[in-house]
């Protein structure tokens, strides 16, 4: 792995020499088998008695709890002191063992690459750390997996203070296969045991810079002078001062940078705040292009300040500060913009001002040198506590805790103000004093939902005091409603509740022995996500109102009330009366949360039924139940009104009874896509009726599609549909020969995450009518629908005559989903249009087209010359005479309206009616009939129309007079039985039959098959029940035949 760059800070500083201190200055999490090597390096500074002290070990985030006695070390005086989990590795790595070196054998010396090490004196004064306090060190800056880390020189101990800018690091894993115990180098290769530089004092500021490196210039933040204002941080140490010289950065640029302008801020909630120091229009001293990337060249530039502004860390920790550059393009009309990482973050995330206030860039970090010169600062007499601390924050109180400065020999002074107040001047809200050795207190006396500052400063006696080091921000949780109040979340009864909350409310009533009844009058809760726990007593561990929801998919446990159907009421049963109610939510999405109703009375002795529950909602039904109540002896009642109904006055849509120990119930009769509410009672006998328990408000499904209603998404008519959908809809129609046709009206799915998918049949095996999309970014298939145009319109061509649509949506962003009207109509005959008329000069003899659905055809769009037929609807058949003669038609069965009607042609190839010609003849009239002959001539193509209004019927078209019937139609000796045949064709010949083939009466080949014998037979199950042309081959000769299957 690559090598992590810090903040890195060398400094000399001007304290005097005689610090008495013990460091923490080196750790190898050693790779020898067993982990055996695992060291541990201090440095005392000055001379210390190390009696009483203790070396203490954290594990995995869990505190520091592992002490190692250091008291067998003695008096140690400037020199080096090793803690081993095995002397002999220590020695035969690096040449240190007790006959030259001060070593001390433990086997809690075995710390992670994720621990941490802490010295604290006699007094349990925490001295110097390494780590962060109750934070497992995966992932964060200071993990040392199978690797080192050592300290930077001229650095102090931190008192608890633990910044690893002070700090080297090997790259993670560097040691693995290294060591002699591992057949590699020495460890002494890699770690520096034994050179740690203690701060001698007298010396002059030294070079130190903070850096962070492009990743392949992969984005910037534009910055060009009077757009955005784009600002990154830089860190200086506690107890250190930096000297502002140069300033790197990487700059998108289109021909360079004319000039800058740069903007120092202090730190102000994690964002730039008062403006420090500013310079003005500075011409880069250098700028070379390193890269290129979006049509811009990336070029480092090279700011050298006017001035070099100082900036400290103080002694209360890591110091932020903000550096802002606005820039001048030199070519006119180009843009600049910063380079930025994605790969690390050196302190806070990059930040942007477009002109309505500071916002961070979460995951990017600026890529620039921020150099100078460092200095450790001159060490106070009396410092500040370090490790501030708020905890069991009430809507009143608050605890404050604080880490031990040893030289408070008169206790400590905390502070509480108002959030934003001035601590040297404002008058703090709560305050007082400690002890010497107390580190904590309680300040009380505050305001519900109000958000304060914390401070706390050392009281050292004749030194004085510290300086104050703060502030905290801390917010008090709201103040539990009261009797006759109304409940809210803890976004009022107009805003929405915030992200990552855990809030308690414990409501009592006023007067002892009445109990709390808390009713919702509106409820909105992040669905699956968020949920509100409500429990029968005065805390949260008193038995919880079970909602029967599952665990959230953040990870909060079953039982919470989430969505938008109302929870109903909630009467306390406890001796104290009270209801506790904890509010968890996730660290997205925001809803409008809940309205109750807090009142207090006597316990009633006909209690209303609690945990109402409405299940199994379709879009006439909906399950309800409720708990037993001990008093129903006579059972319960219910009932389900329209939302927002009064349930005194108004009349129920559906109500029932049910007998003592029955909690369930249907409510039957109702309508889609509506909002009802639920209520239940119990029926006490003599102790009457209790009062309604409810509202629970739900709504009911949106009504499946059928033939001529609509077809909306779940949502339904106005609603959005919901995230993590997987719904199918399979539209039938009504009557057998049907075909369903969806036309939507409205469409809005989200583009390219959710998606319709629609199929021509009856299930989602049938073929995909495709949209042409690709798959979605979620991993859904390609071809479904989603944007805002409107698909379609579809129609079946299934023999079913239905059609299936699939609906699948992510787990985020919900839209309006759609709206669609269904359709079912006949399917129109094959030869509804003139193009697709049936040739029939194929069959010599009378052709039978059977059980056509005449009533089906859409209707003629154009007019044949002589004969006007547009609006009607019939079919088509066509044919070329071959013979001077007479053809005839016929409808076998007339219903309705009907016509047979032949028309002159030029020839077979008609694309609409206007090349049509009607010829009057006495038998072949322009009107009403259900028969109709016309004389043929030889070569001339004919059209005929039909029409039959009002039922299906076979069509007779007899061309034995038009059609010339020679010799070379049949073959002598041919025969095939059965006809009409259902399964089976049996073929047979006088001579060797050469090939069969099968057609449709559209002339497509629907088999073809080489016989090569006098007899065989075919297999025609397949074929849809009508009339086939069968065309024979049989040495030379060829023969067409007229076959029926049923």
């Amino acid at each position: 792995m690559k090598k992590i760059t810090f903040f890195i800070f060398a400094f000399l500083l001007c304290l005097s020499s005689n610090a008495q201190e013990v460091l923490i200055t080196g750790y190898i999490d050693s790779t020898c088998p067993s982990a055996l090597g695992r060291t541990l390096e201090i440095y005392v500074d000055g001379t210390v008695d190390l009696t009483g002290w203790n070396v203490v070990r954290q594990a995995n985030g869990g505190g520091f709890t592992t002490n190692i006695s250091l008291t067998t070390l003695g008096t140690l005086t400037d020199e080096f002191a090793y803690l081993t989990n095995d002397a002999v590795i220590l020695d035969a790595e690096f040449g240190i063992n007790s006959g030259n070196s001060n070593v001390l054998t433990s086997g809690s010396i075995s710390s992670n690459g994720d621990d941490a090490f802490q010295v604290i004196n006699d007094l349990a004064v925490v001295i110097d750390r390494f780590g962060e306090d109750l934070v497992d060190g995966t992932g964060t800056a200071w993990e040392h997996v199978d690797t080192y880390y050592y300290r930077n020189d001229n650095s102090v101990a931190n008192a608890g203070a633990f910044d690893p800018i002070n700090w080297t690091f090997g790259a993670q894993n560097l040691l693995d296969g290294q060591g002699l115990c591992n057949g590699g180098s020495a460890f002494s290769t890699f770690v520096p045991f034994g050179s740690f530089v203690p701060f001698s004092g007298g010396g002059v500021p030294v070079a130190c810079e903070q850096i962070q490196v492009t990743n392949g210039f992969e984005n910037g933040y534009f910055m060009q002078a009077g757009f955005n204002l784009v600002a990154n941080d830089f860190l200086v140490a506690y107890g250190e001062e930096f000297t502002v010289n140069t300033i790197t950065a990487n700059i998108f640029a289109q021909g360079g940078i004319s000039s800058v302008d740069v903007t120092f801020y202090d730190n102000a909630g994690g964002l730039p705040g008062a403006i420090l120091d500013t310079y003005p229009g500075i011409v880069p001293t250098s700028q070379t292009i390193v890269g290129n990337n979006f049509g811009f060249d990336i070029y480092e530039t090279v700011i050298d300040l006017p001035t070099s502004p100082t900036y400290t860390g103080g002694f209360t920790g890591t110091t932020t500060y903000w550096v802002q550059i606005s820039g001048v393009p030199a070519g006119p009309g180009t843009q600049l913009a910063w380079d930025v990482t994605t790969v690390s973050a050196i302190g806070a995330f990059v930040v942007l001002n477009d002109g309505t206030g500071w916002a961070a860039q979460a995951g990017d970090d600026g890529v620039f040198t921020i150099s100078g010169e460092c200095a450790t600062l001159p060490l106070p007499s009396c410092l500040p506590p370090l490790n501030l601390l708020v905890s069991n924050i009430t809507d009143t109180s608050a605890d404050l805790a604080w880490d031990a400065e040893p030289n408070a020999t008169n206790g400590y002074n905390w502070y509480v103000f108002d959030n934003g107040a001035d601590p040297q001047i404002d008058t703090p809200v709560a305050s007082g004093s400690t002890a010497a050795g107390v580190t904590n207190d309680t300040a009380t006396g505050l305001t519900g939902a109000t958000t304060y500052d914390f401070y706390v400063e050392s009281d050292c006696a004749a030194d004085g005091l510290s300086n104050l080091n703060g502030p905290v921000t801390f917010e008090t949780l709201l103040t539990p409603p009261a009797c006759g109040e109304q409940f809210f979340d803890t976004g009022g009864p107009a805003g929405d509740y915030q992200n990552n909350e855990d809030v308690t409310w414990t409501i009592l009533p006023d007067i002892s022995g009445d109990v709390v009844t808390v009713t919702f009058t509106s409820f909105d809760v992040e669905s699956g996500w968020d949920a509100l726990y409500i429990f029968n007593g005065p805390d949260t561990s008193f038995p919880l109102f079970d909602s029967g929801n599952p665990a959230t998919n953040s990870g909060f446990p079953a039982g919470g009330y989430y969505g938008t159907v109302n929870p109903g009421s909630f009467i306390s049963t406890h001796p104290t009366g009270a209801l506790t109610f904890q509010f968890l939510s996730d660290g997205s999405v925001q809803r409008a949360g809940w309205i109750a109703d807090v009142t207090c009375d006597v316990a009633p002795t006909c209690s209303a039924p609690l945990g109402l529950v409405v299940t199994a909602v379709t879009d006439t039904t909906a399950d309800l139940a409720w708990n037993a109540e001990a008093n129903a002896t006579n059972g319960y009642v219910w009932f389900v009104f329209e939302n927002g109904a009064d349930p005194q006055v108004d009349t129920p849509v559906a109500t029932g009874t049910t007998p003592v120990g029955v909690t369930i119930a249907t409510a039957t009769g109702l309508n889609s896509s509506t909002l009802y509410d639920f209520y239940v009672q119990a029926d006490c006998d003599a102790g009457g009726l209790s009062n309604l328990a409810g509202p629970v408000t739900f709504e009911t499904d949106v009504a499946f599609p059928t033939c001529g209603g609509p077809f909306y998404d779940t949502g339904g008519p106005s609603g959005n549909y919901n995230n993590n959908a997987d719904e199918t809809w399979v539209i039938v129609p009504d009557n057998s020969g049907d075909a369903v046709t969806v036309t939507f009206t409205a469409f809005d799915v989200e583009s390219g995450w959710d998606a319709l998918y629609v199929y021509d049949g009856p299930d989602t095996s049938s073929p995909l009518i495709s949209s042409g999309n690709p798959p979605t970014n979620t991993g859904f298939p390609a071809g479904g629908f989603y944007g805002t145009t409107n698909p379609g319109p579809f129609s079946s061509t299934h023999p079913s005559g239905a059609l299936t649509f699939r609906f699948l949506s992510d787990g985020s962003v919900t839209r309006a989903g759609w709206a669609a009207d269904v359709t079912c109509l006949p399917v129109p005959p094959a030869n509804d249009l003139i193009v697709n008329a049936i040739d029939v000069d194929q069959f010599p003899q009378a052709y039978t087209d059977p059980l056509v659905r005449l009533f089906a055809a859409t209707n003629e769009l154009l007019n044949p010359a002589g004969c006007n037929i547009a609006g009607t609807n019939g079919v088509w058949y066509k044919f070329t005479a071959t013979a001077d003669g007479s053809a005839t038609a016929s409808i076998t069965t007339p219903a309705g309206a009907s016509a047979v009607i032949f028309y002159t042609a030029p020839d077979e190839n008609v694309t609409d009616e206007t090349n049509l010609t009607y010829t009057f003849e006495q038998s072949n009239q322009c009107g009403p009939g259900t028969v109709a002959t016309t004389e043929t001539v030889a070569g001339q193509s004919y059209y005929l129309f039909v029409l039959n209004t009002g039922g299906e019927s076979d069509v007779v078209v007899d061309l034995s007079n038009a059609i010339l019937s020679t010799s070379d139609n049949t073959i002598e000796g041919f025969t095939f039985y059965p006809n009409p045949t259902s399964n089976v064709l049996n073929v047979k010949a006088n001579s060797s039959i050469d090939t069969i083939t099968i057609y449709n009466t559209l002339g497509q080949q629907i088999l073809n098959k080489t016989i090569g014998a006098t007899t065989s037979q075919l297999n025609v199950s397949n074929l849809t029940t009508g009339v086939y042309l069968i065309k024979v081959i049989s040495e030379g000769q060829t023969g067409t035949y007229r076959l029926i299957k049923k």
